[in-house]
C-alpha cells in the first residue's frame, strides 16, 4: 500500500495539473487524432460458351479485380483546453491523406475446330489468347493548419505537404496456335506455338515465341 501511495504522490509532484493520468488525459487522443481507412473491393467474372457448328467450339472468360481506399491521418485542431497538454505550437491540426485505386482485368479466349480426316485419323485445331492488364494508381495530400475547430480536409488547411502521385500499368498479351492428331484415340501428335509479351520490357522489347511438340 506504501508503495503505491508514494507513486501516487510522486506522479502528483511531476504532473500537478494532470490528476489520474501520466501527461494527457484521455480526451487528448480521443478528440484530436483520427486515424480512418475505407476500402471498397469487388470482383466479377463472365464465362461466355459458344458452339456456332458441330465441330467448331469456343470460349471466352473476362475478369475484373478492383479495389480503392482513402486512407486518412487526422489530428484536429486543439482548443484551448486540450492544447496545453500539446508540446508543440501553435496546436492548429494536420492531415495527410492517401488516396489508392488497383484495377485487375483479364480476358482469355479459346476456340477448336474438330474434323475428321479419315475414320481412323481425327484433328483437333486449336487457337487461342491472353489478355492481363494491371494498374496501381496511389496519390497523396496532407497540410498543416486549420484556421479553426471542425475543419478536417486537405483544403482547409494553411501549409500545403508536397504532394506525390504514382502511377504503375502493367501488360501481358499472349496468343497460341496448336494442331493435334489423334490416331484411332489411342496415338496423339501434338505440334503448338506460343507468343508472348510484356509492356514491362520496355516498347523496343520483341515478341517471346515458345514452340512445342509431343
Amino acid at each position: 500500500a506504501s508503495t503505491m501511495l508514494n507513486a501516487i504522490g510522486g506522479h502528483r509532484r511531476l504532473y500537478p495539473n494532470n490528476p489520474g493520468f501520466f501527461s494527457t488525459p484521455p480526451e487528448v487522443p480521443q478528440q484530436l487524432y483520427d486515424n480512418f481507412s475505407g476500402v471498397t473491393h469487388y470482383t466479377g467474372r463472365l464465362t461466355l460458351n459458344n458452339s456456332l457448328v458441330s465441330w467448331f467450339t469456343q470460349r471466352a472468360i473476362l475478369g475484373i479485380d478492383f479495389m480503392s481506399e482513402d486512407a486518412r491521418a487526422l489530428e484536429r485542431f486543439a482548443s484551448p483546453d486540450l492544447a496545453r497538454y500539446l508540446t508543440r505550437a501553435p496546436p492548429a491540426g494536420r492531415i495527410g491523406q492517401t488516396l489508392r485505386r488497383n484495377t485487375l482485368f483479364t480476358a482469355d479466349y479459346s476456340g477448336t475446330a474438330n474434323y475428321a480426316i479419315s475414320p481412323a485419323l481425327g484433328s483437333a485445331t486449336s487457337i487461342g489468347g491472353q489478355f492481363n492488364k494491371s494498374q496501381a494508381e496511389r496519390s497523396f495530400l496532407g497540410g498543416t493548419g486549420f484556421a479553426g475547430p471542425g475543419l478536417e480536409t486537405v483544403s482547409a488547411t494553411a501549409n500545403a505537404v508536397a504532394a506525390a502521385q504514382e502511377l504503375t500499368v502493367n501488360t501481358t498479351i499472349g496468343a497460341y496456335l496448336q494442331e493435334q492428331l489423334t490416331w484411332r484415340d489411342r496415338l496423339y501428335l501434338t505440334g503448338a506455338v506460343r507468343v508472348d509479351n510484356n509492356s514491362a520490357f520496355g516498347e523496343d522489347f520483341k515478341w517471346v515465341t515458345y514452340p512445342k511438340a509431343a
